[in-house]
This record gives structure tokens, C-alpha cells and sequence, in this order.
């Protein structure tokens, strides 16, 4: 990625309500290049724009992160997980890996302790043939834990620069 990209990249991130033209004069570089650039990064890079809620101010009180752990992951954890984000809204994100001995992640949002026992009985039943284990941990919600990605993914395509201009030299 070039700088100007970057640069407009890291002030989307930080704001993606700013207008390119707030931004030319922010990057002290003309409109016309920053919506050029907006443009390229919507089709290669940025693949939506989104609003960061307060989840405690929503209701949603915990968020779960449940680690799984299936014989033949692949094959019956997808099919089961598939059939989980139909059934259950509160799923947000679940993906394959490996560490502490499980191999699938489930992240979930709930409104208090008692929605999130009934979602682990649902996982359970839903997927009553696949032998797995489950272990959770819970993050309560507070105003100050917000889901925004923005400081670490500036932090690192900074990192990313000079490692580049380092290498250069």
C-alpha cells in the first residue's frame, strides 16, 4: 500500500464518517486524490463501514468466547456450526484454529448469564453427534469496551511502514 493510501486508509479507520474533503485537508493533499483513493480502497480493502455500539447500552451485558473441540472438525463442526448461525442471532464470529487443545472459536453476544446458559444447551442439542467439548470465557460489558478494530490495525500498518522504510535503507 502506498503512503497516501495508508494515510487515507488509517483516517477512514479512525472516522469513516469524515469527508474526503476533511480528510485532503487533514493529509494536506487535494479532494479530488482522496476520493480517488476512498474509491480504490472500497473495492480492494474496505469491505463495508459500520456503526461501533456501546453493547451495554443495547442490553448486551456478556460477551462469550467458546472454544470447541470436535474429532473431525472439518467435516462435523462446520456442518453444526452452520446450522448455529441460522438458529442463533447472537453468534457474531466462528472460525477453525488450534490452541489449548480445541480447534473451533464461537463469539457470541448476550443479554445476561441466563441467555448465555441457554445458548450453550442449544449448541448442545444442535449438535448432540458431534463429540465435543466446549470451554467458555465471559467478558462482561462496560461503556469502555467498544469492538473497534482502528488502533490496533493503524498501530500495525504503521509498524508495516517503517519496517518497509527500514528495509529500503
Amino acid at each position: 500500500m502506498k503512503k497516501r493510501e495508508r494515510n487515507v486508509f488509517i483516517e477512514l479507520m479512525k472516522n469513516s464518517k469524515m469527508s474526503d474533503r476533511d480528510i485532503a485537508k487533514k493529509l494536506e493533499i487535494s479532494q479530488p486524490t482522496v476520493t480517488r483513493i476512498r474509491k480504490k480502497l472500497e473495492r480492494n480493502i474496505i469491505k463495508s463501514y459500520t456503526a461501533v455500539p456501546v453493547l451495554s447500552e443495547i442490553g448486551i451485558n456478556l460477551i462469550s468466547f467458546n472454544f470447541g473441540k470436535c474429532n473431525d472438525p472439518r467435516e462435523n463442526m462446520e456442518v453444526c456450526l452452520k446450522k448455529m448461525i441460522k438458529k442463533e442471532p447472537k453468534i457474531t464470529f466462528t472460525a477453525f484454529g488450534e490452541g489449548m487443545g480445541k480447534n473451533c472459536l464461537i463469539v457470541a453476544f448476550h443479554k445476561g448469564y441466563r441467555d448465555y446458559v441457554n445458548f450453550l444447551t442449544s449448541i448442545r442439542e444442535e449438535c448432540r453427534g458431534v463429540k465435543h467439548e466446549l470451554d467458555s470465557f465471559l467478558v462482561p460489558t462496560l461503556k469502555d469496551h467498544v469492538l473497534d478494530f482502528s488502533k490496533p490495525i493503524t498501530s500495525l500498518t504503521l509498524k508495516e511502514k517503517k519496517k518497509t522504510s527500514n528495509i529500503k535503507k
